[in-house]
Order: structure tokens, then C-alpha cells, then sequence
């Protein structure tokens, strides 16, 4: 049976690796701000939604709203290749009489700190 201590090693180990893992994942990842979404849509319809594109990451929908009035999100795609093409895609996505509009994030954020 491992001592408390070398538990508390292991675990210290488990984090730097997992740092690592998220850094090379991080190559790949591209964050994606949306808005122009039905009012009634929240996290997890967009997360279902943009998760028929591309392998998602994670998305938020902020509680505020823009200067413009309206609600806007991110969304973090992992593994992209052709930028340009998932750019296109997600620019054709209708939701009933809301055309969804996404521009790649101008400010990225550390993966460990997206929630």
C-alpha cells in the first residue's frame, strides 16, 4: 500500500503530464466566437449543434450581450485542419430564422483556463 506521500508524488506526476498532453493538444485547437443564435438556445444545444461539424472542445455562451444586443458565445474545435473550410461550414448554419455568425477568436486562451 503507497504512503500518503507517494500518492502526493504520483498525483504531482498524473498533472505534469497531463500540462504536457494539453500543450502538444493545444496545436490543433482553434477557438471560435459565434453569436446571432436563438434566444432560447443555451450551452448544451450549441454544444450538440457544433458537435455535428467537428469535434468540439468545449463551448460558452456568455451571460452578457454585445454593444449590438445580442447573446454570443466561443467555441473550441479540436484537430483542425483546412481552417479556411471549417470556417465556411460553420458560416452556412442556419437555426431556423437566425443565420449563425462565427469569426475565429481574436484573443486565444490557455486550454487549462477554458471552462
Amino acid at each position: 500500500m503507497a504512503s500518503k506521500q507517494e500518492r502526493v508524488q504520483e498525483g504531482v506526476q498524473d498533472e505534469g503530464e497531463g500540462d504536457e498532453k494539453r500543450k502538444r493538444d493545444s496545436r490543433n485547437v482553434v477557438n471560435f466566437f459565434f453569436t446571432n443564435f436563438p434566444p432560447e438556445w443555451n450551452k448544451v444545444d450549441l454544444q450538440e449543434l457544433f458537435a455535428e461539424v467537428r469535434e468540439i472542445a468545449n463551448v460558452y455562451v456568455a451571460r452578457k450581450v454585445s454593444n449590438a444586443g445580442k447573446r454570443f458565445g466561443f467555441a473550441r474545435f479540436f484537430r483542425v485542419g483546412n481552417l479556411t473550410a471549417l470556417e465556411n461550414r460553420l458560416n452556412r448554419i442556419r437555426i431556423g430564422n437566425f443565420k449563425l455568425k462565427e469569426n475565429i477568436a481574436k484573443f486565444d486562451k490557455c486550454v487549462s483556463n477554458f471552462h
